[in-house]
């Protein structure tokens, strides 16, 4: 059973580009949690990452956190979450590949408006590693949102809700996700977030910042670092990743251009 814990996370969000990038172009990834946004039609975006972990003086890394997403309509896409490795330095620590999830994130609203929201069914497939795999089909859903606020300020969240098995037994568990952004110059936003888990195995709390760097439009770099502030938190986590779009990667005859 999970232990109930609170952790800190803080950091700066930074994007940076060559001269001034329209919003469209940008790219809006999952990272650290699931956006409002799909990725535009005909488009495949990959989203990388890597992280370190100390919980009770034993340290666990795991990667690659890697996701795929394929614009598949003008507000649709399909998404891949491919397995990722854990490994811990303790002798009972479960290693292993977790299950491969299959999703869609459908955006309900228009992309271009203040506020946008999008729903994300998925379901998950046995081929983890033994410890690591729920040992069947589940599913889940998500719901996110965001919104634009006054001048340089958003807010955005996810809700969570998805099934984890014990014994043979299934529990439903949520996780709810609430953020504030601050754009703090045309290349430079920051933002606080706040985590909570809940469910037959405890609940948990967590308030979380990252950081991105963003060269190009379609290229990102992330950074995040963070610390538990009670006993069954964690002590330390260190987090990055890398994600890019590669623009128009399929089109049929006839389709209009939907990504410069």
């Amino acid at each position: 059973m999970a232990r109930a814990h609170v952790s800190l996370v803080l950091g700066i969000s930074i994007y940076a580009g060559v001269g001034c990038l329209e919003a469209q172009d940008e790219i809006n990834t999952d990272r650290p949690d699931l956006s409002s946004i799909v990725v535009p039609k005909s488009s495949l975006q990959v989203e990388n990452g890597l992280a370190w972990t100390n919980e009770a003086r034993v340290a666990t890394v795991d990667g690659m956190e890697s996701v795929v997403r394929f614009g598949v309509t003008e507000s649709g896409e399909l998404r891949i979450v491919l397995p990722d490795y854990y490994r811990g330095w303790k002798p009972d620590a479960i290693n292993g590949l977790t299950d491969v999830l299959l999703g869609w994130k459908q955006q309900l609203t228009g992309g271009t408006g203040s506020f946008q929201v999008s729903v994300a069914p998925g379901l998950t497939l046995p081929s983890g590693s033994s410890g690591r795999t729920g040992g069947e089909l589940n599913p889940q859903l998500a719901v996110a949102w965001s919104g634009e606020m006054a001048a340089k300020w958003s807010t955005s969240g996810v809700q969570y809700m998805y099934y984890s098995a014990e014994n043979s037994r299934h529990f439903l568990q949520g996780e709810t996700v609430i953020a504030m952004e601050r754009r703090l110059t045309r290349t430079v936003e920051a933002y606080i977030e706040f985590q909570s888990s809940y469910g037959h195995f405890g609940a948990s709390y967590m308030a979380a910042v990252g950081v991105f760097y963003r060269k190009r439009p379609h290229y990102q770099w992330d950074f995040s670092v963070g610390t538990g502030v009670d006993r069954g938190a964690v002590e330390l986590s260190v987090g990055t990743g890398i994600s890019f779009r590669i623009a128009n990667f399929w089109r049929h005859p006839g389709d209009a251009r939907s990504d410069p």
